[in-house]
């Protein structure tokens, strides 16, 4: 993975720790070879020296959670067509709620959310699910939350999302080709954005990262 240099003077460097990148000089912008991979990262990141519910059915007979929990049922929760919708007044998908759920293809969020925490490893490994859009209201994105989800290529996070840590493995493990991390979040965790399909990683406008940990 490669740092491309920005008009408000990010980096370029083709070292592969963030530690030696952070490091490195000012270097003019290049334009990157088809097998290069790009990282733009604010200029405040440093590195570390140390390291149950009621089900409802929509209009459309897809299952929609309505309660603050949820039943974390991989065959009532989701529909015949794979998708998740997660009703305005759900407040957290706990540890676990669908891990390993293959059948999962589609998670939606109805607006306006009121979700504040998606718990560790509540949609890891499953392998079916191609795109996520995170709501606004998330503040808690929990370790391995999509991790080894195998098919997903697509995770984006709302305007004005309010998750200032990215905790470890999140999206580790996935087929995402880019992502933008949110303007508050202060730290990024181990092996959060392990992924080999990754190109480009940028930081929103007025990011406020602080920590990047390898």
């Amino acid at each position: 993975m490669h740092l491309a240099q920005t008009d408000n003077g990010k980096h370029t460097t083709s070292k592969s720790s963030l530690e030696n990148a952070i490091q490195a000089a000012r270097r003019p912008p290049r334009a990157l070879g088809s097998d290069e991979k790009s990282l733009t990262f604010p200029e405040s990141a440093h590195h570390p020296r140390s390291q149950p519910a009621r089900q409802g059915m929509d209009e459309n007979k897809n299952t929609r959670l309505e309660e603050k929990s949820i039943a974390q049922n991989c065959n009532t929760d989701i529909s015949a067509q794979g998708l998740l919708t997660v009703g305005v007044d759900v407040e957290e998908i706990p540890d676990d709620a669908y891990n390993g759920c293959s059948n999962l293809r589609n998670v939606t969020f109805v607006q306006p959310s009121k979700l504040r925490r998606i718990g560790a490893r509540a949609f890891r490994s499953c392998s079916g699910l191609g795109a996520v859009h995170l709501p606004m209201s998330l503040t808690v994105l929990g370790a391995s939350a999509f991790q080894s989800c195998s098919s997903l290529v697509n995770a984006t996070f709302a305007p004005g999302i309010n998750v200032t840590v990215v905790e470890g493995s999140t999206f580790a493990s996935t087929r995402l080709r880019d992502l933008q991390v949110p303007r508050n979040v202060r730290e990024i965790k181990g092996y959060a954005f392990d992924v080999h399909t990754l190109e480009y990683l940028s930081f929103e406008s007025g990011s406020k990262l602080e920590t990047l940990r390898s």
